[in-house]
Order: structure tokens, then C-alpha cells, then sequence
């Protein structure tokens, strides 16, 4: 019996398939993995896709990662080495009917050019509708040309998603815009420019937390060269998230300035400006979806109960009290902590 070649709607049974297989291959693979993603059309919300979920897991040395095929054969992932795209490991796990395919891993060590174009390709079609839209509309037009036939089905493909990803080189600006902060270090001070997010529903906050600190930090980053704050707060959020929300409004202009205490910036004044916008929340609570900072950290975000907010360490220092005055102008905040 040959594979199916269908389209289905979006379903959020392909996150919690990616989170249970990111388990077992970071279990599997363990200190060799540095990210792990969900990506191709199940990645991206209402796409409608084939079922399978596409997992891209950037590792530190991918010659490494064939001694680890008899534990990803014996977890159900069935080692199919480069597959015919160079640098690769790829494997495939099958559905219980044992002839349609369910995940699709492809493993590249960190830096690999093919690796940044699966990644770059998702992120645009979940930012831009246009792109969202005709990717769409070609999937469901290759369906019906290609009468079943999976190859066929691919090249078909090909045409447009060689095009998009020419759009997203040009949304993302592939250069200094992508590649660089707006913030700089001189001697014994530093200076960021930062956009983050309010998200409030049913009375919790959305908080940022990770696998070192012991506080709870707000939803957000710095902001790139050549990028507004507005359109740096979508791309941070989404990328935290895995959720692409609607921006409300510019709720809080906070001026933070504080001593350095983590490594690297011991005994600086630090500076931060940060834009804050409140945000619209979208279908469930539910938020699965994890990545990793800078230092290479695990990250995840937390719905928080805002009555719970004074039993915990939360940064910023003003939004237990921002969130309970209902505030609806843009406001202006300074946390000045070295005077």
C-alpha cells in the first residue's frame, strides 16, 4: 500500500507530537543538542498539512550524531543518514498503520546554512498573510494536479517555496538588521534598546523563565538594527511563543538603569529602554512551545496569576503594580537602582 498524499486542517495534536518527540530525541541525543524546532506547515498555525511533524534539531558536531542511530532506530526514528541533502541526518518515524509517516527529524550542526532556511521560511509565512496565503493556495493546487503522487507533489512545491524564501531575505533583511542588537558596551557602561510584551488574560500575565535564573522576566528582546520596536516585538514574541499575537497598543515607555551583576557586566552601569505593548490573546491558554537564550539556556513562557505576582521574583519591578491600575494611556516609567 503506497503513502497517502493528503491535506489536513490544523490541529494542535502536531505540537504535542513535537513536544513528546523533542523529549525522546533530547533525551537520545543529550549533550549534543543545542536547539530543537518545530517546523515545516505543522509549525506554522491554520496551515493546513500533511500529517507529519518536521522536527529540525541543530546539534554541536553532526559526524557525532550516527553513533546515536541504534538508540533513535530502537525509539521508533528510523536513521536514513543524509538523504540526499548534504550534511544532514535524517530520520523518519512511522504512523501506527506503519506506511504513512508521522515525524520527520533533520539533524544539522549549529550554523548550517539549510538549517537557517527552514527556520527563516517558517517565521515568514507565520508574519506575513500574503506568504501564509499563496504557500496555502499552492499546497491545495498541487494536491489536485499531482493525483498522489508524493514527488511530484514536492517539485511542485519548489517553485514557490524558492520564492518566498527570496521575500523572506528581503522581510528579514539577511544582513546587519538580522544579525545585530541595538545596544553597545563602553567601558564601564551598557546600553540596550528593548521591545517586549504585556499578554493578560484570565487574570494571569505572560512570563518568560529559564533553566538558570530563579525570577521571572517579561516576554520580549532586544531590538535589531534597522528594525522598529513594533516589529520587533512580534518577531521576539512568536519566537518565545510560537504564537504570532496581534498588537493592542503601546502601553509603558520603562528607562531601567541598575548594576551589572552577570558575567561580562560586573560592576557596568546598565541601561535599558524598552517599549511595552500589550498584546491579544488568541485562542487557548495554552502555550507549547519552548527555545533556549543566548547563553544557551532552556526557556519557556508561564501563565502567572497576577494576585501571585508579590510571592514571586518578577522583573519588570513595576508591573505587579502597572497591572492592577488599569492603566490606558502610554506612561512613562523610570527604575533608577544605583542612586
Amino acid at each position: 500500500m503506497e503513502r497517502k498524499l493528503e491535506l489536513k486542517e490544523y490541529t494542535n495534536e502536531w505540537i504535542e507530537r513535537f513536544l513528546k518527540a523533542r523529549k525522546e530525541i533530547k533525551n537520545i541525543l543529550g549533550a549534543e543538542v543545542i536547539e530543537i524546532h518545530h517546523i515545516g506547515s505543522t509549525s506554522i498555525p491554520n496551515m493546513s498539512a500533511k500529517d507529519i511533524v518536521d522536527i529540525l534539531v541543530l546539534v554541536k558536531d553532526i559526524i557525532k550524531i550516527d553513533t546515536f542511530n541504534d538508540d533513535m532506530n530502537l525509539n521508533g526514528y528510523n536513521a536514513k543518514g543524509e538523504n540526499g541533502i548534504q550534511d544532514r541526518r535524517y530520520f523518519q518515524k512511522f504512523s501506527d498503520d506503519g506506511i504513512n509517516h508521522c515525524i520527520h527529524v533533520h539533524v544539522y550542526q549549529i550554523g548550517n546554512k539549510k538549517a537557517y532556511e527552514e527556520l527563516k521560511f517558517r517565521d515568514y509565512l507565520r508574519l506575513n498573510n500574503s506568504a501564509f496565503d499563496r504557500y496555502l493556495n499552492a499546497k491545495k493546487e498541487g494536491i489536485q494536479l499531482c493525483k498522489g503522487s508524493i514527488e511530484e507533489y514536492q517539485k511542485y512545491k519548489s517553485k514557490i517555496i524558492i520564492k518566498l524564501l527570496e521575500e523572506a531575505d528581503i522581510y528579514f533583511n539577511d544582513s546587519i538588521k538580522a544579525d545585530v542588537d541595538c545596544s553597545f558596551s563602553r567601558e564601564k557602561t551598557w546600553f540596550r534598546y528593548r521591545a517586549a510584551a504585556i499578554i493578560v488574560s484570565d487574570s494571569k500575565v505572560l512570563l518568560a523563565k529559564n533553566s538558570r535564573d530563579n525570577y521571572y522576566y517579561s516576554v520580549g528582546g532586544a531590538v535589531h538594527s534597522g528594525e522598529t520596536s513594533y516589529e520587533a516585538v512580534i518577531r521576539e514574541v512568536y519566537e518565545e511563543t510560537g504564537i504570532v499575537f496581534d498588537i493592542d497598543r503601546l502601553a509603558v515607555i520603562h528607562e531601567n538603569i541598575f548594576w551589572g551583576k552577570d558575567p561580562g557586566f560586573e560592576g557596568k552601569i546598565c541601561h535599558e529602554i524598552c517599549f511595552y505593548y500589550t498584546m491579544k490573546v488568541q485562542n487557548s491558554l495554552e502555550i507549547a512551545h519552548s527555545s533556549t537564550t543566548s547563553c544557551g539556556y532552556d526557556e519557556w513562557v508561564e501563565w502567572v496569576a497576577i494576585d501571585k505576582l508579590e510571592q514571586v521574583i518578577a522583573y519588570p519591578v513595576f508591573l505587579k503594580d502597572y497591572l492592577k491600575s488599569n492603566q490606558e494611556e502610554v506612561i512613562h516609567i523610570v527604575t533608577n537602582r544605583i542612586e
